[in-house]
């Protein structure tokens, strides 16, 4: 279905399907990487540096209304399963503030 106007394709509940993670600032050091795995696939490791790690992970959970999303940061001690519904926003994002891991879910790009 069509946008008259914008001749744009209208969203249907298929694009909620599509995640998108970000992880910002998070601290990794030599043989100690950071480790995304969505759906218990191994989806993001890093290189085990000292930098800290910034990435964005796009997912395609294939029609599927929730992901299980396990973050590993062995730094601080970070071995965790989340499971996000799409009903609460298909944008994920992890940062470390001077708080700790602060993590937000969203409908919005961020």
């Amino acid at each position: 279905e069509y946008n008259k106007w914008k001749k744009t394709p209208i969203p249907t509940t298929n694009s909620l399907s599509d995640w998108s993670f970000h992880f910002k600032n998070l601290p990794q050091d030599e043989g100690q990487p950071v480790v995304v795995n969505i759906d218990g696939k191994e989806a993001f490791k890093s290189k085990g540096e000292q930098d800290p790690v910034s990435t964005v992970i796009l997912h395609s959970a294939g029609g599927s209304q929730s992901v299980k999303l396990q973050l590993q940061v062995p730094v601080m001690g970070v071995d965790q399963i989340w499971e996000f519904n799409s009903a609460d926003g298909t944008n994920v994002k992890f940062e470390l503030t001077d708080a700790g891991l602060a993590m937000k879910q969203q409908s919005k790009q961020f």
